[in-house]
């Protein structure tokens, strides 16, 4: 989605300084998605595979709870700070966001079944 704004802007060179902003914002969202997929990666290396065959036990794991709640604390910050991003561009910033969130939940349910 960013890729199609930039491209845009680059095809007019009136743009020049709005696109080394929007260059720089794009960067700027970026790092803070690693950010936070560095810190839900170490939450997810504290689960154990034994977490998940306690037949008894059909509650959230330990693992499971703390990334929930470091997931709702940064989203209601990223709320504040994304105010300033409006209708497309908030859209693909938290679409970027939940695909990467996706893509490592995947990779660890499948390193553990």
């Amino acid at each position: 989605m960013f890729n199609r704004v930039l491209f845009f802007l680059s095809a007019t060179p009136f743009c020049w300084g709005l696109y080394g902003c929007i260059g720089v914002t794009y960067k700027g969202l970026q790092q803070c998605i690693e950010t936070l997929m560095a810190k839900v990666e170490r939450l997810l290396a504290e689960q154990k595979a034994t977490d998940y065959r306690s037949p008894e036990d059909h509650g959230p794991t330990n693992a499971c709870t703390s990334i929930v709640d470091y997931l709702s604390c940064m989203l209601e910050s990223a709320f504040t700070v994304l105010e300033g991003l409006e209708g497309l561009n908030k859209q693909a910033s938290l679409t970027e966001l939940g695909n990467h969130l996706h893509k490592e939940l995947l990779s660890h349910w499948e390193s553990h079944f």
